[in-house]
């Protein structure tokens, strides 16, 4: 026993044992895939998707994050819209927390009815990067997909409470598993790939795409569980769904509170039912929010951003996402909001001669047309025709502009 622990422990591999044996795990990894059957990505908001709207996200543990089977069409104009949750129109007569994902219907949407209703459009997509909860490296990530398919438009809506915020610059969502491919292809952005992207998500861009037993890890899983619950439950490996937990925002809460963000009283941002109040909630994150920090990482992700979309010649409409009046007639809320929308003149001024336009702020009797949920805060828009009338016109005088879709004789420019 004694010579075998000296053998082992004097043992040294050479670089040929170590190549052949990652050779032969690749093989195994390689053959065991061979066995996984291709799986369809689960895609939410398809369910009250319109016709001209392409959801591509995938569900949040979906390794490959973005649809495989969308090919733009070359014959249609398409819209890439890049946004969080400030896309969505929420329904009003529900509990934040009972609404499931497919129950939203979406702004780009609504704005795609009125497209065909004011304007005569060609046909066209809105291939659809929507994500709740995404933050500025998120948008970063899905607006570099975008460019990947070349759009005749680009539209990102500017969430004031989260684009500028210091505290939670990313999601922590399988958006980083792409990454590393999109970054490596802008060398301004190799940096970001050590500091954002975990060793194993830099793995998954490496071999997500050549071994389906990575590729369909999570999905196959998920399958097996579907199709074979029974036996999985008998062996005592599986104990069924997992519970929809509820009370996220008191979870966040919590955080904030460990983070040493929120100020004062925490019990002040609770209702007199002891749920949160988002509007209070909120207003506690859009203070800590601000364009003035330039060494901030939402700052450089905006920047990196900006950089990017430049550099394509793909035509830009990013546009200031209204908050409700709660947000406006507080003095350090509406401090904050006059702060990033000068911030907002201030870039849109150093872009001039680029294909990207800001708004920073929409007509104030647009803003005031729109219908807020009543206690969920900042930007949960019901419904806004007006708002999705003055979208629609300013996607067409960009495409317009941009000669994509042809001049009309007669007609009154909105």
């Amino acid at each position: 026993m004694g010579t075998e622990s000296k053998y082992l422990r004097s043992f040294k591999p050479g670089w040929g044992s170590m190549l052949r044996m990652a050779l032969w795990c690749l093989l195994f990894l390689w053959a065991f895939g061979r066995l996984v059957p291709p799986l369809p990505e689960r895609i939410p908001l398809s369910k009250n998707a319109g016709p001209h709207t392409v959801p591509m996200l995938t569900i949040f543990d979906d390794p490959r994050t973005v649809r495989e089977d969308y090919r733009p069409d070359p014959n249609k104009l398409h819209i890439a819209w890049v946004s969080d949750s400030s896309g969505v129109l929420i329904p009003e007569v529900q509990k934040l927390s009972e609404i499931g994902t497919d129950d939203y219907h979406t702004i780009p949407d609504a704005v795609a009815t009125a497209l065909g209703k004011r304007h005569p459009m060609p046909d066209f997509d809105i291939p659809l990067y929507l994500r709740l909860g995404s933050r500025p490296v998120d948008t970063l990530v899905f607006a570099l997909r975008a460019l990947r398919d070349k759009p005749d438009l680009i539209v990102i809506p500017f969430n004031q409470v989260w684009s500028f915020s210091h505290y939670q610059i990313m999601n922590k969502t399988t958006s980083l598993n792409v990454a590393p491919s999109l970054w490596a292809g802008v060398p301004s952005l190799w940096s970001m790939i050590p500091v954002f992207c975990s060793p194993a998500e830099n793995l998954w861009a490496l071999l997500g795409d050549r071994l389906d037993i990575i590729r369909y890890a999570l999905p196959f899983k998920d399958y097996l569980e579907e199709r074979h619950s029974g036996l999985l439950k008998a062996l005592g490996i599986y104990a069924g769904p997992a519970p929809i937990v509820l009370g996220v925002p008191l979870l966040n809460i919590k955080f904030w509170i460990v983070m040493n963000i929120l100020r004062g009283d925490p019990a002040q941002l609770l209702d007199s039912t002891g749920n949160l109040n988002p509007e209070l909630y909120y207003a506690q994150i859009i203070s800590h929010s601000s364009p003035s920090d330039d060494d901030s990482f939402a700052l450089i992700s905006f920047y990196s951003l900006l950089n990017a979309l430049k550099a394509s010649g793909i035509p830009v409409l990013i546009y200031d996402h209204p908050l409700s009046d709660a947000f406006h007639n507080s003095p350090e809320t509406s401090r904050k909001i006059k702060e990033v929308q000068a911030f907002l003149d201030k870039t849109s001024e150093s872009l001039k001669g680029s294909r990207i336009r800001i708004i920073s702020r929409i007509p104030e009797s647009v803003r005031k047309s729109i219908r807020f949920r009543k206690n969920d805060g900042y930007h949960a828009v019901v419904h806004s025709a007006k708002f999705e009338d003055f979208l629609a016109d300013q996607i067409w005088l960009m495409l317009k502009d941009s000669g994509k879709v042809p001049p009309t004789k007669g007609r009154k420019t909105p």
